[in-house]
């Protein structure tokens, strides 16, 4: 069984999301295996069902929007990221 393996800080990842608008700018701030908190410059429009997200411009991942709160949204990842992912991002954030 794999290590459950959370990132989180006051210095957020950068990131892009594309939900089938134009790809806009994000802020990543908790990250783990399963999803992260993300921030946009404005409110979301709706929760999607399917998202395209480019973590700190070097991971793609699949996800869906699981709950919204103004400008934060938690993205549940279709698929994991390995552990050592999230770690090598808790250390370049």
């Amino acid at each position: 069984m794999a290590k459950h393996v959370t990132f989180s800080s006051s210095r957020p990842l950068s990131g892009q999301c594309d939900c089938g608008r134009s790809p806009f700018p994000i802020n990543i701030s908790d990250i783990s295996c399963e999803g992260c908190w993300v921030e946009a410059t404005g409110d979301w429009e709706a929760a999607h069902d399917f998202l395209h997200l480019t973590i700190d411009e070097r991971i793609e991942i699949n996800g869906k929007v699981i709950s919204l709160d103004g400008r934060k949204a938690w993205i549940r990842f279709f698929g994991e990221l390995h552990p050592t992912v999230v770690e090598g991002l808790g250390r370049a954030a």
